[in-house]
């Protein structure tokens, strides 16, 4: 019954609406730009990368940004364009030299901390729905030695309907290529990407802002992503209550899902 009844909302409004969100000045792409948070030669928890999802801007992690930086985290905010390139062409040409320069200020920092013998501090990553496939490519291809804990916070983890849906395939050229790669099929680059081997915790709500988009995700979803399909082995797994895709960001259970998991030595 869902499937017949997406069908026909799709076929009444759905190319419309898809469209109309597509031409809405300045909402799919934004400049490249990486803003620093904190004091990292001051600070003695580990240091913080955040990355945004498609569509994103520096905003919309700032709500966890500022709560992490009040308990004296520091580190970087990647706001990186999601529509140019591919996934790999986004990891090569704006994610990888900005990990890469974090990374040498780390070890000139840890250097420092083991002359003081203080031990030394990792990299954590809180990342964003698309951030995740994105950050998953990057730790895939290349590994960081002093990688610490991952947040995958509403994760596309093996792709969304959403993808999939043939306006979406229609509008690519808008849309952006990374669209693509998050398809629901065992072929896609999103489920070619394999389980992750580091310490990583999924979050992700339960509640729909987006009916229409709903009525193209089986079973369950945050408005954007399947919830069960979020999951990843290796990672624990939380469902906010009464959060959609968005507003999780926004979420004070989250911020201390988050704070609690980055101090906590267990796995």
């Amino acid at each position: 019954m869902k499937g017949v009844v997406m069908k026909n909302v799709l076929a009444v409004i759905g190319l419309p609406l898809l469209v109309g969100f597509t031409l809405r000045a300045g909402i799919l792409t934004h400049e490249f730009k990486v803003e620093e948070f904190g004091n990292i030669n001051t600070t003695d928890k580990d240091i913080v990368v955040f990355i945004h999802g498609i569509y994103g801007k520096l905003d919309d992690l700032s709500y966890i940004k500022g709560k992490m930086e009040e308990k004296g985290y520091a580190g970087i905010s990647i706001q990186y364009p999601t529509t140019k390139e591919d996934i790999q062409g986004m990891v090569e040409k704006y994610i990888n030299p900005e990990i890469d320069g974090e990374l040498k200020k780390l070890e000139q920092v840890n250097e420092r901390r083991l002359n003081e013998g203080k031990s030394k501090l990792k990299m954590n990553f809180v990342v964003h729905s698309l951030g995740s496939v994105v950050l998953r490519h990057k730790l895939k291809e290349s590994k960081i030695d002093e990688l610490g804990k991952v947040v995958f916070i509403s994760p596309p983890s093996h792709g969304s309907s959403i993808a999939d849906n043939i306006f979406s395939e229609a509008l690519s050229p808008i849309l952006g290529k990374a669209v693509r790669q998050i398809k629901v099929n065992e072929n896609s680059f999103v489920n070619q990407l394999g389980e992750p081997d580091y310490d990583c915790y999924v979050i992700i709500g339960n509640k729909t802002n987006n009916p229409l988009y709903s009525l193209m995700i089986k079973g369950k979803d945050d408005g954007m992503v399947p919830i069960e399909t979020a999951r990843l082995k290796n990672c624990r797994f939380k469902v906010i209550d009464g959060k959609t895709h968005t507003s999780i960001l926004k979420s004070d259970e989250v911020v201390k899902e988050i704070l609690e998991y980055f101090s906590d030595d267990r796995k």
